[in-house]
């Protein structure tokens, strides 16, 4: 009985965690939600072997809507400043690992 519910409770997990790279969370200068949405972007561009440019395209059109959904913001303000973020972060881990 045990087992099973510790079974059940880490397929929740699974299915609702994302891996965010040490190197990216130790970037004092973006907010916690930017370094989760380009967490959850990367992880669907390795799955979906995405390039660079393609990433990148994605990441410079990201919705308002993608962020509310996918990062703990409170406030359209919050979202925005990951939306301007994001691109910061993108361009910054490209040139940290080309």
């Amino acid at each position: 009985m045990k087992n099973e519910k510790i079974s059940k409770l880490y397929e929740l997990l699974e299915k609702e965690t994302i891996g965010i790279p040490k190197e990216v969370m130790k970037l004092d200068e973006f907010d916690i939600n930017t370094k989760i949405v380009y967490s959850v972007l990367l992880n669907d561009a390795l799955k979906n072997n995405q390039d660079k440019i393609e990433f990148t395209n994605i990441v410079n059109s990201i919705s308002l809507d993608f962020i509310f959904e996918n990062a703990v913001v409170k406030s359209e303000e919050e979202a925005k400043k990951v939306q301007r973020e994001l691109p910061v972060l993108t361009k910054t881990m490209f040139e940290s690992y080309p």
